[in-house]
């Protein structure tokens, strides 16, 4: 009955509906449920959006130009695989903000000789940023290599591409792995760099994965478990649903939905925040709300997506002093958060 009701539930929330037959009881009580409880979410992110972006910008940029490590290129931002999504964070950053001289400074800090370093160290370690890092750096190097039109990042990358292939084939993907464990996180960037490069059967074979792992969730996938599930900062329904976008169609992907939301709060905004490092719940369910909103050409989703959006941005301030918890990525996460709204 649930998976009727909500399945009838997202179809009434889509941009073209149906004539709607009069609701039980039961009906309209989760009529709601893929709608935020502020309509114009959306439009009051969009006018905000030139200050939302500069201010993500400089809490990046102040991270950006530490020397936290010793790796060779990646060394700022307290650890390697933060330091790549905030080298990936500035290019996109650079285009939003029509500000070039944020991709020269990632271009800049890409050292060549550097990067030879960094390949031996993935090479040599091959558990080290795996499956995590290692796919914030095949999102760095689609971006990289989009925006530059250079090729420097590619050998790394499809080192990196491989070595996460090797990791799904020995240990296969679990739906309820956690932030750096994430498959579905891996996954979803592996099969978008293999779409950059046209490498079409990688693209079709990981899409295939993807649906394997993730088309049938277990009982305990739900949007609900985010808000128990501290202190982490993925959504693991989030970050399954965005990774099927990929591989289902419309109708499956309802189907999913309504198979693991059970209550119109399930995709309410977090605002129980157990401290600054949990912040990236918000920013990371916003983006996997984009991704399924783009994908059923769902108006309510999305604007569930900004209200995310706008519940984090709320506490930024007083966050991004914090450098150990917050200062060092969360900002990251709302530029890919931002780059979905809005690309």
């Amino acid at each position: 009955m649930k998976r009727l009701v909500v399945g009838l539930l997202l179809a009434a929330c889509s941009a073209n509906p149906p004539p709607p037959a009069a609701p039980s009881p039961v009906d309209a009580s989760i009529t709601r449920l893929g709608q935020s409880s502020e309509p114009r979410a959306l439009a009051r992110l969009k006018a905000r959006r030139p200050q939302i972006l500069a201010a993500l910008a400089a809490t990046i940029l102040d991270a950006f130009e530490r020397t936290d490590t010793a790796h060779p290129v990646f060394d700022c931002c307290i650890d390697w695989h933060s330091s790549v999504h905030a080298h990936w964070a500035l290019l996109v950053l650079a285009d939003a903000l029509e500000d070039p001289t944020l991709r020269d400074r990632v271009v800049a800090s890409l050292d060549p000789a550097g990067l030879k370093r960094e390949r031996r160290l993935l090479a040599d370690h091959p558990e080290f940023e795996r499956p995590y890092g290692r796919a914030w750096f095949l999102r760095l190097a689609i971006a990289h290599g989009t925006q530059t039109s250079s090729t420097l990042l590619r050998p790394m990358a499809t080192d990196v591409a491989a070595s996460l292939e090797a990791h799904f084939d020995r240990a296969p993907p679990d739906p309820l792995a956690k932030e750096y464990d994430s498959a579905a996180w891996a996954l979803a960037q592996l099969h978008d760099w293999y779409v950059y490069v046209g490498a079409d059967d990688e693209a079709e074979a990981t899409r295939a994965r993807i649906r394997a792992s993730f088309a049938r969730p277990p009982a305990s996938l739900s949007p609900a478990r985010d808000a128990e599930d501290w202190p982490e900062f993925f959504s693991r329904w989030g970050v399954a649903g965005d990774a099927l976008t990929r591989t289902v169609d419309a109708p499956t992907l309802r189907e999913w939905i309504a198979t693991t939301v059970e209550r119109p709060g399930d995709l309410a905004p977090i605002v129980g925040i157990a401290n600054d490092h949990h912040l990236g719940m918000n920013f990371s369910r916003a983006w996997s709300l984009c991704a399924m909103g783009k994908a059923l050409g769902d108006d309510a989703l999305m604007d569930r997506a900004a209200e995310h959006v706008l519940v984090a941005m709320a506490r930024h301030e007083g966050a991004r002093g914090d450098y150990l918890a917050y200062g060092h990525w969360v900002s990251q996460f709302g530029v890919y958060a931002m780059r979905c709204l809005f690309e």
